[in-house]
C-alpha cells in the first residue's frame, strides 16, 4: 500500500473520531438531543442583569457571583408533579451552584433564604418558609435544588448559595413578585345607588329585578391584586353580547358593564275622537268642484273643523298627517294661476301625502340597541333564559399587561319573580248596559 493511501486512510479515521467525539459532546450537553438550552447564546453567560421569569409573578435576578457559578431554570407547570411540586404552588425553579475551582475538596453547598428587609411593614413577623421553600437544605456542587414559590409576597427575597467549607464563597440572587390579578370583585349600583349583598345564583348568573323603569344597573369590576414587589399597570377591554337564548340582538356588541332595568315602551296614542275622524275623512275625500268658489268653501270647512279639534286630537299622528296633506294641497291651489288646474293639483297632492301615513311606531326598544315587538314578548324571552339556566347578556372582561392576562365572563339577567309580576290591568271600555 502506498504512503499516500495510508495518509488518506489515517485522515479519514481522525475525522471520524472528531465527528464521533463532537456528536457525543453535543448529545451529552443537549440531554441526548432533547434540550438545546445550553446552545442558546443567551444562556452562555450568567450576567448580573439577567432575569429568569416563569409564567407566575415571581422573578429571579442574579446579584453576586463570588467563587460560585449560579445557574437557574424555571420549571413549567406541566412538570410540577414530576419534580414533587404541589400543583397549588405559584411557581418553581431549579437552581444549581457550582464551586470553582472543581478541585475543591469540600463540594457541599448550603442554601438559605431571607427577606431583603426583615423590618419592612410587609415582612414583619412573616415566616419566609410560608412563601419560599427548598426541597433540600444542602447540595453537592452542580447538583440541583428545587426552589418553590408557594404564594405571592410583598418584600424582596434573597437566595444565597454558600460553600460549606468557606461561607464567604457564595452566590446570591433576588426573588421579586410582579403584581398579578388574583380575582375580581364587583360593585353593583342601580341608578347610582349602591346595591348590597348581590350574589350569583347557582347557575352563575347575576339576576336583578325587572323594574320597568328606564334606569340601569351598572357593574364596576374591582380587581383583587396579589402582594408584589414590582408594580404593573393593567388595561381592560369589555365586550358583551345578548345570548342566543334571549332571542334578540345577538349581533349587537356592548362595551360597558350596564344592564337596563326596564324596556322603553312607547306610549300608545289616544283613540281618535269623532271630530278627529270626521276631519280626516273631510281631507281624504276632498274632490274637485264645479266652481272655484265651491272648492274654496270646502277648503275653509276643512280648516274650521281642524281648529275645533282638541290639543290631544291635534297631537295624534294620523291628524298630523292629514293636516300636512291639507296644507300641501291648499298651497298648490293658492299658487295656481288657473283654478281648475289648482283644484286638480290640490287633490292629487292631498291623496299622495295621505298615502304616506304610517302609524306611530309602537316597537319597544331595550338598551337603545335592539327592537322588540312587544313587552310580553320581551318578558317571555327573558324568562326562557332563566328556564335554560342562562342570562340575557354575557360580558367578557380582559385585563392585560404584557404577557400577563386575566379574563373572565360575567353573565346578567332578571329574576323570575320580577318578570312574572303583574304590571298592568286593562278593562274593556265598551258600554255596560243592564
Amino acid at each position: 500500500m502506498s504512503k499516500s493511501k495510508i495518509k488518506f486512510i489515517a485522515t479519514i479515521l481522525v475525522v471520524i473520531v472528531i465527528l464521533g467525539t463532537a456528536t457525543g459532546l453535543v448529545g451529552y450537553f443537549s440531554n441526548w438531543f432533547t434540550n438545546w438550552d445550553k446552545f442558546n447564546p443567551k444562556n452562555w453567560f450568567n450576567d448580573q442583569n439577567e432575569q429568569v421569569q416563569d409564567n407566575s409573578g415571581s422573578v429571579l435576578n442574579l446579584i453576586t457571583n463570588n467563587g460560585l457559578s449560579f445557574v437557574s431554570d424555571k420549571i413549567p407547570y406541566s412538570k410540577f408533579s414530576a419534580n414533587g411540586i404541589a400543583e397549588t404552588a405559584d411557581s418553581a425553579y431549579q437552581l444549581k451552584a457550582i464551586i470553582q475551582p472543581s478541585i475543591a475538596e469540600n463540594k457541599n453547598v448550603s442554601w438559605s433564604a431571607r427577606w431583603n428587609n426583615v423590618s419592612s411593614d410587609w415582612s414583619m413577623d412573616k415566616d419566609i418558609a410560608d412563601y419560599i421553600t427548598f426541597d433540600k437544605p444542602t447540595t453537592q456542587s452542580g447538583e440541583s435544588v428545587v426552589l418553590t414559590c408557594l404564594q405571592d409576597f410583598g418584600e424582596q427575597i434573597l437566595i444565597t448559595a454558600s460553600a460549606e467549607a468557606d461561607n464567604t464563597i457564595k452566590a446570591t440572587c433576588s426573588v421579586d413578585y410582579q403584581k398579578r390579578i388574583k380575582s375580581v370583585n364587583y360593585a353593583f349600583k342601580y341608578d347610582n345607588n349602591n346595591l348590597d349583598n348581590v350574589t350569583a345564583e347557582a347557575d352563575g348568573v347575576y339576576r336583578f329585578a325587572y323594574t320597568a323603569e328606564l334606569k340601569s344597573y351598572t357593574i364596576e369590576p374591582i380587581p383583587v391584586y396579589s402582594a408584589y414587589t414590582i408594580d404593573i399597570s393593567y388595561s381592560s377591554v369589555i365586550t358583551g353580547k345578548f345570548t342566543d337564548t334571549f332571542g334578540f340582538g345577538s349581533d349587537t356588541t356592548l362595551n360597558n358593564l350596564s344592564f337596563a332595568g326596564g324596556l322603553n315602551v312607547p306610549v300608545a296614542e289616544p283613540v281618535l275622537s269623532d271630530n278627529a275622524v270626521a276631519y280626516i275623512n273631510y281631507v281624504t275625500n276632498l274632490r274637485e268642484k264645479e266652481t272655484a268658489l265651491e272648492f274654496t268653501r270646502a277648503l275653509t270647512t276643512i280648516q274650521s273643523k281642524y281648529l275645533k279639534l282638541s290639543a290631544s286630537d291635534k297631537s295624534h299622528s294620523q291628524v298630523i298627517n292629514a293636516n300636512e296633506a291639507y296644507n300641501r294641497g291648499k298651497s298648490e291651489y293658492d299658487n295656481a294661476s288657473d283654478k281648475s288646474t289648482g283644484m286638480r293639483l290640490c287633490v292629487l297632492n292631498i291623496q299622495k301625502h295621505i298615502l304616506t301615513y304610517k302609524p306611530k311606531d309602537t316597537t319597544c326598544t331595550y338598551m337603545e340597541t335592539i327592537q322588540i315587538s312587544s313587552l310580553d314578548t320581551f318578558l317571555q324571552n327573558a324568562l326562557a333564559c332563566n328556564n335554560e339556566n342562562k342570562g340575557i347578556i354575557e360580558f367578557f372582561v380582559k385585563y392585560s399587561s404584557g404577557d400577563f392576562v386575566y379574563d373572565y365572563k360575567l353573565v346578567v339577567g332578571f329574576t323570575s319573580q320580577s318578570l312574572q309580576a303583574v304590571r298592568n290591568l286593562d278593562i274593556d271600555n265598551s258600554e255596560i248596559i243592564i
